[in-house]
């Protein structure tokens, strides 16, 4: 009797561990049952792997709601379905802030920094100083046409370069979107422009792609599973992360550098300009959000978002158009027709598309 109350105990034990492992807490939003350690990873997987992860999701917010919670590993997630949710959620400000994984803090050295990876009323402060010298710099208006319209020449001369004499040959396009979308950005960010061979540049977009791809794979990882960064880093590529960070760094620092030498606070010419200035006036401020680590990461976010981001919309458009010819046809016609084939679109179109 004596030998049984430790095996007792024992499965007592793995009971109230397993049973925490897969608890939820409270006011938690319904979803699937969480499995212990994994979570809800596996179905999500199955889900991905067969390119329906949109249908899963779909189909268990039917049955558990339009807001719903799952458990990526550790990491507890909601996932909103229904667009009024969305946008009520959207709108509100305390939800906001974006957690800051265990890579993201490595990244940020244990700081919160940019745009991306921030919240709260120094979030709100770059924002805003970013917002306004962007717009004032010409961002999102007519004044940025004549720019657009260059990259846009670059970018159909380089896709008929690449694609041979009788548009044959396979074009790879993160490179050749992301240097128009680097180059209109740059331009605003940094005044400058570079030539779509440019070395310089094309590092510049190895580095995007690199925080891209390491986040989206290894960084997974780390997200789900927290504790691999401590008890297996090489799991998680840690040092590449790590080498990306430093690279981001030195590319930003070398143009903010130079700008340094011949820096006007009375005439700035681009928004690294207006921020070098907005460092000096904080200098004697210890609690100012405004330093270089800081431009750094503001610098590094808007990239990241314009590039990528901007990468993976027209790429979609672009496969969905092949996808749909009679779609391409349309949206073809309707350019034509508004646009003509003597000029380039502008912005003063855009009321008189039907969409």
């Amino acid at each position: 009797m004596a030998g049984i109350v430790p095996v007792i105990l024992f499965l007592a034990s793995i009971f109230l561990l397993l049973r925490w492992l897969s608890s939820k807490p409270d006011k938690f939003p319904p979803g699937p049952p969480r499995w212990p350690i994994v979570g809800n990873l596996l179905e999500v997987m199955r889900g991905a792997k067969g390119g329906v992860i949109h249908e899963l999701f779909a189909g268990l917010s039917n049955k558990y709601g339009p807001v719903m919670g799952m458990y990526m590993g550790a990491q507890p997630t909601i996932i909103i379905s229904d667009y009024k949710a969305i946008r009520s959620i959207g709108m509100r400000e305390d939800l906001c802030g974006r957690t800051v994984n265990k890579i993201g803090q490595i990244m940020q050295k244990g700081r919160k920094y940019g745009l991306i990876f921030n919240h709260g009323e120094e979030w709100k402060e770059q924002r805003r100083f970013t917002l306004r010298h962007l717009k004032d710099l010409g961002f999102g208006k007519k004044s940025m046409e004549c720019i657009i319209h260059e990259e846009a020449e670059c970018l159909v001369t380089e896709v008929a370069k690449k694609a041979g004499s009788n548009f044959s040959q396979p074009v790879e396009l993160y490179n050749i979107l992301g240097t128009a979308s680097i180059n209109v950005l740059w331009y605003i960010t940094a005044g400058q422009r570079y030539a779509h061979d440019d070395i310089r540049l094309q590092q510049l977009i190895s580095i995007v792609k690199d925080i891209s791809s390491q986040f989206n794979a290894a960084g997974g990882l780390a997200v789900c599973f927290p504790i691999v960064i401590d008890v297996a880093p090489w799991l998680t590529e840690l040092e590449k992360f790590k080498d990306v960070r430093q690279r981001v760094r030195d590319f930003i620092m070398d143009d903010a550098n130079k700008h340094k030498e011949s820096l006007d606070p009375d005439n700035p010419r681009d928004f690294l300009d207006m921020y070098l200035i907005e460092i000096e006036k904080n200098k004697a401020n210890k609690d100012t959000s405004f330093h270089e680590e800081q431009l750094v990461f503001v610098m590094g976010d808007l990239f990241l978002a314009g590039v990528d981001t901007t990468f993976n919309a027209m790429a979609f458009i672009l496969v969905y158009m092949v996808c749909n010819p009679e779609v391409q046809r349309r949206v073809q016609e309707e350019i034509d027709a508004v646009v003509g084939s003597d000029r380039l679109p502008s912005l003063n179109d855009r009321p008189k598309y039907k969409n």
